[in-house]
């Protein structure tokens, strides 16, 4: 799986291209210069406040886009995240109006995931199916 976007040099990179616009935006009108930046801070506090609500509900849910997965065109990733731990789920874009595949281990759970997650299959599961993304995709049990 793809490494996630949040290096220094990204953050430099995204930081300096929202300087240079700021700028321009600055030279050629103060309103739009204004609209620009309440835009940004809405946008960064509700990343931040996101961030901190995961955080401390303990787990969150990530997905991963076609382009970022290293395997086929059409494959996608679910990372369940729990504190510092995670596991991968791997699934499979269908066409419209068919519902994606989402591959979750069944009766050889304990034996493919971590330590940390053995024993813990119906609680890992039901917090996927509470995500908004993994609600879209039918549960298929088995390897990928």
């Amino acid at each position: 799986m793809a490494q996630r976007f949040s290096g220094w040099g990204n953050w430099l990179l995204i930081s300096w291209g929202v300087g240079i616009v700021t700028y321009g935006l600055w030279q050629w009108s103060r309103v739009a210069f204004a609209l620009f930046l309440g835009a940004v801070l809405v946008i960064a506090t509700r990343v931040l406040l996101n961030r901190r609500r995961q955080r401390l509900r303990g787990y969150w849910v990530e997905y991963v886009s076609p382009g970022l997965v290293r395997a086929g065109e059409n494959e996608f990733g679910i990372v369940y995240h729990e504190g510092l731990e995670k596991l991968s789920f791997y699934g499979i874009q269908r066409p419209k109006p068919d519902r994606n595949l989402l591959f979750i281990p069944g009766e050889e759970w304990d034996s493919m995931v971590a330590a940390w997650a053995r024993g813990r299959r119906d609680l890992i599961v039901e917090r996927l199916q509470a995500d908004p993304i993994v609600k879209r995709c039918e549960i298929a049990e088995g390897k990928a």
